[in-house]
């Protein structure tokens, strides 16, 4: 719990963020090992930062629902709230939620980071959009779908849909 406090004050105040990685793909097609694999001492992860959840503790409720579960902006929409939240992304500005359940990667020293290393599934759409307004050259991992929903099945979090 604590350590949440020093990451808000200290990573998110004074970051000298110069570069980022951003990470996309399907759920569950391999973007958390590619994250784990990429990692290094100076990279600040940033976990998810357009899931759902993680939105409306960081924005508003009008701006996460806009967006939506599964976030799309046409190349050509100039969107205000929208340009501001993924700037924010991009410098390390965006305080990530972290608790006892949070990925061991994000409970390492907040300091001396210049990489961010963002971990983001379901962007695959709005990538387009992200690659017009801003500098940056996302990885995408493309799974075979058939491993993706096997995967899918197979997880906890997603008990409820049943087996085939």
């Amino acid at each position: 719990m604590y350590y949440s406090y020093l990451y808000k004050y200290f990573y998110t105040k004074e970051n000298n963020i110069n570069k980022n990685i951003f990470i996309s793909g399907a759920t569950r097609s391999g973007t958390t090992w590619l994250m784990e694999m990429l990692h290094t001492p100076n990279m600040q992860i940033v976990w998810e930062a357009t899931k759902y959840e993680n939105l409306l503790n960081t924005t508003s409720e009008k701006f996460t629902k806009e967006l939506g579960i599964i976030p799309y902006i046409p190349v050509d929409c100039i969107w205000d709230e929208a340009y501001e939240y993924f700037d924010k992304l991009i410098h390390g500005n965006i305080v990530q939620e972290i608790s006892k359940d949070s990925h061991p990667l994000l409970l390492s020293n907040p300091f001396n980071k210049d990489t961010n290393l963002i971990k983001l599934c379901n962007i695959n759409l709005l990538l387009p959009w992200l690659c017009k307004n801003f500098d940056i050259q996302p990885i995408v991992i493309i799974r075979n779908p058939f491993d993706v929903v096997l995967s899918q099945l197979n997880h906890i979090g997603y008990n409820h849909m049943g087996k085939v």
